[in-house]
């Protein structure tokens, strides 16, 4: 509670939203658990702040009740919604914009490969995506690259534009802020940006099988916290899901 106080008094002076974790991770639907992380989401979003919640990267237990966070506008990772269709219709119904990691997931064994990551699934259905790092210096990994990496799964110059576009909708700033965003963003692509996209980066890929990090993950995917546990973490400025020109 003296972490969500924090964050409603910051609110005063520019915070734009938080993040909340319910634990034990991606491990309950616990409605005494949910009840009080709505009571939170409920306050947070009346003092104008945005709501990420972190769900849905190593299981489906805990996405459902996470859609019902009042004021939700994103998910942190979400991996695990494309194992379930009713959940992915509900993510899709909802409007809700998923954050995706694709270099911290694959590494931390939230998907097998990038390949395999249910990004393009979730493009097919209508659900806005950003782009994001998640853990940069434990991945080794910048926004660039992950842009870099998003066009070897195919995805266009004009797909990656739209993720950046998705990122400044979502963004918790203001109206004027966003709007000055997007303004600084290209309406479309010529075709010859359309054809040259962005090279994969090389030297820092992350291999999960040889980096070692996939029984570092295992540990972590179990953390040993109390029963009831709530972080709340302060967003950073939109900026942080924003593209860096690759």
């Amino acid at each position: 509670m003296r972490g969500l106080n924090a964050c409603l008094g910051a609110a005063r002076e520019g915070l734009g939203g938080i993040d909340l974790l319910v634990r034990p991770y991606d491990a309950t639907d616990d409605p005494e658990l949910w009840a009080t992380a709505y009571r939170w989401a409920e306050r947070a979003a009346s003092a104008g702040l945005g709501l990420t919640v972190h769900v849905g990267e190593f299981a489906t237990t805990s996405i459902a009740a996470a859609l019902r966070v009042p004021g939700l506008r994103r998910i942190g990772h979400g991996t695990h919604v494309a194992d379930d269709p009713q959940l992915l219709d509900d993510l899709a119904r909802s409007g809700v914009t998923v954050e995706c990691s694709l270099t911290c997931n694959v590494v931390l064994g939230s998907a097998t490969g990038y390949q395999d990551h249910p990004i393009r699934r979730f493009v097919q259905r209508g659900i806005p995506v950003t782009l994001a790092t998640d853990l940069p210096m434990h991945v080794c990994t910048t926004i660039g690259q992950e842009y870099a990496i998003a066009s070897t799964l195919s995805f266009s110059p004009d797909d990656l534009l739209t993720f950046t576009r998705n990122a400044v909708a979502a963004a918790f700033t203001t109206s004027t802020r966003r709007a000055a965003l997007l303004r600084e963003l290209p309406p479309d692509l010529q075709p010859d940006q359309r054809q040259t996209g962005c090279k994969a980066p090389s030297g820092c890929l992350p291999d999960p099988v040889s980096s070692g990090r996939r029984n570092a993950a295992i540990t972590w995917r179990a953390p040993s916290t109390p029963r009831g546990a709530i972080r709340i973490g302060m967003s950073r400025p939109a900026e942080r899901y924003s593209a860096s020109r690759c």
